[in-house]
């Protein structure tokens, strides 16, 4: 849902901020990046302080995220909002799906999860859909403002309706399998995007050597630890494979998809449009 809302409304930001036409592949997948780049580790926090209290920290941080871009007077303010709402609602994200199986019981959580997919489907679909309309009708910055007050409402209901889960791993971290996927990703997923600029600048092919190097050192690592934070033999299954491969071209799909709302709305845009339209990761 989010980075719909945000994707509708950034020809709108771009008028106003006014965000760089060198910045607009960023603007439009920063908050992606954030959270593919941290959903790992914010999983393996959920582990060691417990699925609730990460969940209440990642909606206060995705509300603090969220009003930044919605208020924000200059690209760099907008990209900040960005940043934290994206790590925000990726832990949030970690911390609900890590929830299904506690709420559903082990004998009903495919059914759960089947539920549990679908509601986030139909739930990402409303929320866009209401997010052009206010959009339209007032402005970008009220559009922001759904996701924010829908994250109070969990703050609200979190403490109340889900169970107390105690830590489940006490053992030593990981730190630098940690840091190493979050530069593999980061550093891949920004070069990518960066691409829609120029696809052979310094800056896409120092952040693709960065992160694809990054991911080698992490393979590397996480083989020879005992307490790795992700499995890499995971990847000898190829059911895991597959479901991997689907995510992927999923996320290919949908941004190019979203992108068509802005590209259309204004053809004074056309040129930079057809850069952003090419540049998702």
């Amino acid at each position: 849902m989010d980075p719909g809302i945000a994707n509708i409304g950034l020809v709108d930001a771009t008028k106003a901020l006014p965000i760089p036409s060198g910045q607009l592949a960023l603007a439009a997948t920063i908050a992606t990046l954030a959270a593919s780049a941290t959903v790992v580790t914010s999983g393996h926090i959920a582990d060691r302080i417990g699925r609730r209290r990460l969940l209440v920290a990642a909606l206060i941080v995705s509300i603090a995220g969220e009003l930044t871009s919605a208020v924000a007077v200059d690209s760099r303010m907008y990209l900040v909002g960005r940043t934290l709402a994206g790590a925000g609602l990726g832990a949030a994200f970690s911390a609900a799906f890590a929830y299904v199986k506690v709420v559903a019981g082990p004998e009903r959580v495919n059914a759960a999860l089947g539920t549990w997919t679908a509601m986030f489907t139909l739930v990402a679909l409303a929320g866009q859909l209401l997010g052009g309309i206010f959009i339209h009708t007032f402005s970008w910055r009220v559009g922001l403002l759904i996701v924010p007050t829908l994250c109070l409402i969990c703050l609200v209901g979190v403490p109340r309706i889900l169970p107390v889960v105690a830590p489940s791993d006490t053992g030593k971290s990981d730190v630098i399998g940690q840091v190493l996927l979050f530069l593999g990703v980061s550093g891949t997923l920004y070069g990518i995007a960066n691409m829609a600029n120029k696809l052979g600048s310094p800056v896409t092919v120092i952040s693709l050597a960065v992160g694809l190097g990054a991911f080698a050192a992490f393979v590397l690592v996480e083989l020879r630890v005992a307490n790795a934070v992700f499995p890499i033999r995971l990847f000898a299954k190829r059911a895991f494979v597959a479901a991997v491969l689907t995510g992927l071209l999923w996320n290919f799909r949908s941004p190019s998809a979203r992108c068509r709302w802005p590209w259309r709305q204004s053809s004074a845009h056309t040129s930079w449009a057809r850069g952003w339209h090419g540049g998702f990761p």
